[in-house]
């Protein structure tokens, strides 16, 4: 709302259940927003996620109820407008399976949430030099089957956009 206050927010694609990446859910429902998400997910976000009360401290979705729309995907969905296009893709791995990637074709870029981070620095649970995380393998297995021409990874946690190489090269 900040970037285009004028423009309604239409999809949100929902990676995974964790807290830090489904958090804002209600909000995006409360919006009118289509919620993009896996399949896996169905049970959880329509028994618990938006029919737990808010009494305490009311969110947007308590204080605005409305009815959620959502998308489910199994191994891919794909949203375009006729110009841009965006796809979505089911990543197995042992994180969290339901875990779903995204991918702008025309930018070549690639949106990955917590089984790919580039904090520029090694962290305490990163396998030592010469081992390759299995996270970063089954994402790397996922872009071969899926033949993704990808030149720049937008993970969720971390620096910031990163050449794919980042990833290759590991």
């Amino acid at each position: 709302k900040r970037i285009a206050p004028t423009k309604p927010v239409r999809y949100h694609v929902n990676s995974h259940h964790h807290g830090d990446h489904a958090a804002g859910l209600r909000a995006f429902v409360a919006e009118g927003a289509t919620i993009v998400t896996h399949e896996m997910n169905r049970r959880f976000y329509e028994q618990v996620v938006l029919k737990a009360p808010r009494t305490l401290a009311p969110d947007a979705l308590a204080r605005n109820p409305r009815p959620a729309t959502f998308m489910w995907v199994s191994d891919k969905q794909v949203i375009t407008d006729g110009e841009r296009t965006l796809e979505i893709y089911h990543v197995p791995n042992g994180h969290a399976a339901n875990l779903l990637m995204s991918y702008l074709p025309k930018e070549k870029l690639l949106i990955i949430t917590d089984i790919f981070n580039d904090f520029g620095e090694p962290r305490p649970n990163d396998p030592p030099p010469g081992i390759v995380s299995p996270y970063y393998a089954a994402l790397g297995d996922r872009i071969r089957q899926l033949k993704l021409d990808i030149e720049r990874i937008a993970p969720s946690h971390g620096k910031g956009v990163v050449p794919a190489a980042v990833l290759t090269k590991l």
